[in-house]
């Protein structure tokens, strides 16, 4: 029989009977073991969550030395991520949707709650903190390597230069990418080379202090943070250690493998004073190393003057691939995960490059959002979106809703609500037709100015998705603070899904959690039939994944959606003649 864990509850209360009641009650619980603590003022429950490990609070709001949401507050305070469930004698409902919106988890009613009750808001609010924290971990960290990622390193690097500018130190921030990764991941696969990313990222470990930040920040690009780093021998020591370690032999499965690796580096305050000036010239440093040779690294110097002439050579491209027409749309479909029928699709963008081939949008929204052009590339895609989703309609064919991502900058935009407006009317589409997707990164910034514009659209009849969902620090809250109509959960949770784990965990709690809220629930990235036969098993909405379709082109899609339709079509004309 396994061992129940004990979960340290503090009831803050200064009525005996009600503290007697309390532990009566939690005595009884059969499915945890609950250790009581009992403080009767503020004062002493401050004390108590900052010198103890608390699972959860069971507060009452009316306290000597303290009345109603000011104990929340207080408590809170101290301790952010604190579970806090109200147990009090008011009736009130206005107040007690006050009180959850202050942080409390519950709201119980002195003399209308039973064992089972108390003992279940206890367990569930510990059990969303657990949650939160792991969701808050993963989105903090690369899944693939453990490693803090770019988030974490921007939050980390804003944290060092604070404290750098009050001791006078200097900070040196090291740029690095592996010399020729793609020629090994296109030719043995993604798992040596996922192999490969982890060996790299121990080794990058080993070179540096337990002090020091080494960071993923996407495919085969990392960063790292040396604090306290007063003397260029000491970053050049750090550059050279890395690039031998990395440069050693790796034994992958039955493959030897040799791989280097080329390194920038700028210092701050010398080389920039923020964020992004020390993280740009690192890169305009990287750039020089890769140029130069690679397998070498350089120390960002005034000289370099790549980062001006590479920023006018990209936006002159960007603005021709517009005046060219060059982007172009590609379609995934969505699937009922019950009937197996298509429901909606994603309209995704894409750059016929005249040298490159098609590149997917990793590889240039991020130079539209720097170049300002992504306003006048997005407006495109939501109109092309919509025209092309009525030609479908006026073709007998059953799309359902065409979802379109939206950018930050375009949300905030002043007349945004007005284009969207003036495209639904030139395009005829009807709004209920119409999905807009945003990620929680774009909830962070602006959240009243947001707000106020999503219910602009949502009064136009277009329904909201949060997309890459559970990937962000505060997800779940902001299920609360805004009225998502679908909810996308990310790919990263549904690749795991079939193993046991957090991901499995986490992605049946989205589910329920999203269910019970009535919000429609699509699952990105599902590749399998095991992830399929899971999620249905969950009674997932909608499956969008490369296991049915991958993105297409409308011209594709039409094909599919006539060859889904024609048996329907066929039986139609057998009835009516």
């Amino acid at each position: 029989m396994q061992r129940k864990i004990a979960k340290n509850i503090l009831l803050v209360e200064d009525n005996p009977g009600d503290v007697r009641l309390v532990e009566i009650m939690l005595s009884h619980s059969e499915n945890t073991l609950f250790r009581l603590i009992c403080n009767t003022t503020m004062a002493d429950a401050i004390e108590t969550v900052t010198k103890e490990s608390i699972d959860v609070v069971l507060l009452e709001m009316s306290l000597p030395d303290g009345e109603g949401l000011e104990n929340i507050t207080r408590l809170k305070s101290r301790v952010p991520s604190l579970p806090i469930v109200v147990m009090t004698g008011c009736k009130d409902d206005n107040f007690a949707l006050t009180a959850l919106k202050a942080g409390a988890q519950d709201y119980l009613i002195k003399g209308q709650i039973d064992e089972a009750q108390l003992s279940r808001a206890l367990s569930y609010s510990i059990e969303r903190k657990n949650l939160q924290e792991q969701i808050t971990h993963m989105a903090n960290h690369d899944q693939l390597t453990g490693l803090a990622n770019r988030e974490l390193f921007r939050i980390r690097l804003e944290h060092a230069i604070s404290c750098a500018e009050r001791r006078n130190e200097s900070i040196a921030v090291l740029y690095l990418d592996l010399d020729h990764f793609k020629s090994i991941n296109d030719a043995l696969g993604h798992g040596v080379g996922d192999m490969l990313l982890k060996n790299v990222s121990k080794r990058l470990l080993d070179s540096v202090r337990e002090v020091d930040t080494v960071a993923r920040i996407g495919g085969d690009a990392f960063a790292i943070i040396l604090e306290g780093v007063n003397e260029t021998y000491n970053a050049s020591a750090i550059a050279e250690k890395i690039i031998e370690r990395v440069g050693e032999q790796f034994n992958i499965k039955e493959h030897v493998l040799h791989i280097g690796c080329s390194v920038g580096i700028a210092f701050y305050p010398h080389c920039g004073k923020d964020v992004d000036t020390v993280i740009n010239n690192a890169d305009v440093a990287l750039y020089k190393s890769k140029s130069n040779g690679r397998n070498q690294y350089h120390f960002y110097t005034n000289e370099m003057d790549w980062q001006a002439l590479n920023q006018v050579n990209t936006d002159t491209k960007l603005r021709k691939a517009i005046e060219e027409e060059e982007f172009v749309l590609h379609y995934q479909p969505q699937f009922d995960s019950n009937s197996g029928m298509i429901s909606g699709s994603e309209a995704l963008i894409r750059w016929q490059h005249p040298q490159k081939g098609l590149l997917p949008p990793a590889e240039f929204i991020p130079l539209l959002e720097k170049n300002g052009l992504i306003s006048e590339v997005g407006k495109w895609v939501l109109e092309s979106a919509c025209k092309q989703h009525v030609q479908w309609q006026n073709a007998g064919l059953n799309i359902g809703k065409v979802a379109v991502n939206l950018s930050g900058r375009e949300l905030i935009e002043q007349d945004f609500s007005h284009t969207v407006e003036t495209i639904l009317s030139d395009t005829g589409i009807n709004p209920s037709c119409l999905e807009l997707e945003l990620t929680e990164s774009l909830l962070i910034k602006n959240t009243e100015r947001t707000q106020y514009i999503l219910d602009n659209l949502k009064a136009m009849g277009i329904t909201i998705a949060i997309d890459d969902f559970g990937t962000g620090y505060n997800s779940f809250s902001y299920l609360k603070t805004f009225l998502f109509d679908t909810l996308k959960i990310d790919q990263s949770f549904i690749q795991h899904v079939t193993e046991k784990g957090s991901e499995a965990a986490i992605t049946t709690a989205m589910i329920s959690l999203a269910k019970e809220l009535e919000i429609n629930v699509v699952a990105e990235g599902v590749e399998t039939s095991e992830q399929l036969k899971f999620l249905q098993d969950k009674q997932i909405n909608e499956i969008q994944g490369f296991y049915f379709s991958p993105p297409v082109t409308a011209s594709d899609l039409t094909d599919i959606l006539y060859k889904q339709q024609l048996p329907l079509r066929l039986q139609q004309r057998a009835v009516m003649s």
